[in-house]
């Protein structure tokens, strides 16, 4: 028989002598993964001596929660969230609220509200080290981090993680468990869409036409797509000639309209290719690169084409759908990103990184801090120290071993959580522990990107 949730929390917070420490809070879950993490939680959470409720906000919200723990449903507009919800958390005596990314505006809504009560927030997000991580922070998470007022302070943060020889423990293959539980959650959307006649949804395409997007893209690369835009990026990285890569991300991500000056991919496309062509060598090469999750109704593959056109340079930029980010990066001159989690993935790796929105990592010795049009040919790259200082303030500060869609990777996410919440800072010094920084790496990669870099010049 395996450990419980318990058991496993107790082991993160060092052994718990008490397991009572979440008595007298009181927890509110708002919108969630897609699936049961959520409701998981809350078992653990009661388990721990805290009392949880739930507010349900769409059909999905229903499907992924059960009825053991109250749950009551806002089926108003969203002007009349933030009244409602204060005063929901004023009668409940909330303490602690929860929820799955802030950037969307109910739950940008409810960290103002929170805040004025003088309750905490926690935010869970995907990891923003892959894979096998996840994200959790207090007040909020990307560019809302309280990480971001700390760079500073990590530039002092001792280096002791770079010996680590542990990795993080696999979750499993979660890609499949995700795209199952998204399109159980999209059907359940449709429902209970009656149940929610005024919820006003964050996405750019209603999740029927995504799931079409996605369908079509899965048809296309079978027919050959995938295989000729690899041939393509091979034809690239074996020319001797230098590249960039442009870390697309995925289509609608909240991270590119609250967090940059982009009003979407294409924006930042167009921009990039105008840039690249008025100042990057006259022998380099750009290289879009698809995110995995791209429903691909935006077309950015056409967009590319035509601004690549307009500006004369077609025979230099390549988009490409497909590839391993550990492969292509350490061959390239430099990544550019808007504020995509690849971005850190480069910066990881030692290759230089330009990010033209709010990003986390955004920081001298880390980024390139200079305009896009200097990008080209004098890219700043990460210092490995910092780096590795750097890594190692996310894992204990914000990042706990786990997924959001397998049983293992929640389990562990879950004791991750508990032993946080009980022992506030009990994630420092723990999580860090469980991962081999990727700085050797960057390391390796360093004359690479070095010998790219001067083939530019």
């Amino acid at each position: 028989m395996g450990q419980n949730l318990a058991e496993q929390s107790a082991q993160l917070g060092q052994g718990l002598d008490e397991i009572d420490n979440l008595i007298g809070r009181k927890f509110l879950l708002l919108q969630g993964p897609f699936g049961p993490f959520y409701l998981r939680l809350a078992e653990e959470l009661q388990r721990f001596g805290a009392e949880v409720a739930k507010v349900n906000l769409t059909g999905a919200d229903v499907w992924g929660w059960n009825r053991r723990f109250p749950a009551v449903e806002f089926k108003e507009g969203p002007e009349a969230w933030s009244g409602w919800l204060a005063r929901e958390m004023e009668e409940r005596g909330i303490t602690d609220v929860i929820m799955h990314s802030d950037c969307q505006a109910y739950h940008r809504m409810a960290v103002d509200v929170a805040g004025a009560l003088g309750v905490r927030v926690f935010v869970t997000e995907q990891g923003y080290l892959r894979p096998h991580w996840i994200t959790f922070e207090r007040g909020g998470v990307n560019a809302n981090s309280a990480l971001l007022k700390e760079f500073e302070a990590i530039k002092t943060f001792p280096a002791l993680f770079a010996s680590r020889k542990k990795i993080a423990t696999p979750t499993g293959k979660h890609t499949r468990a995700y795209v199952i539980r998204t399109t159980v959650a999209n059907l359940a959307l449709y429902f209970h869409w009656h149940r929610f006649p005024k919820y006003k949804n964050a996405f750019s395409y209603a999740p029927w036409k995504q799931c079409v997007g996605h369908i079509r893209r899965y048809v296309r690369n079978r027919m050959g797509f995938r295989k000729k835009s690899l041939a393509a990026l091979n034809a690239v990285t074996n020319s001797g000639d230098p590249f960039y890569v442009a870390l697309l991300q995925r289509p609608g991500d909240s991270q590119i309209y609250k967090h940059s000056r982009f009003k979407d991919l294409g924006a930042f496309c167009e921009a990039t290719i105008e840039s690249f062509a008025n100042c990057a060598p006259k022998n380099a090469k750009l290289v879009f690169k698809a995110h995995p999750l791209d429903h691909d109704l935006d077309d950015h593959r056409q967009r590319i084409s035509d601004a690549a056109k307009q500006y004369r340079v077609e025979d230099r930029v390549v988009y490409v759908d497909g590839g391993v980010l550990g492969q292509i990066l350490p061959q390239s001159v430099g990544a550019i990103t808007i504020n995509s989690t690849a971005g850190l993935t480069a910066v990881e790796m030692g290759c230089p990184t330009i990010a033209l929105g709010n990003a986390l990592y955004d920081g001298e010795g880390l980024t390139h801090q200079g305009p896009l049009d200097q990008f080209w040919n004098k890219p700043q790259s990460p210092d490995p120290a910092l780096v590795r200082r750097f890594i190692g303030y996310l894992l204990v500060k914000t990042q706990i071993n786990g997924d959001f869609s397998t049983d293992h990777g929640m389990r562990m996410a879950i004791a991750g959580i508990i032993g946080g919440l009980i022992y506030e800072g009990a994630l420092d010094g723990q999580v860090g522990e469980c991962v081999e920084l990727p700085l050797q790496q960057a390391n390796s990669s360093a004359p690479a990107h070095e010998a790219a870099r001067r083939a530019a010049g």
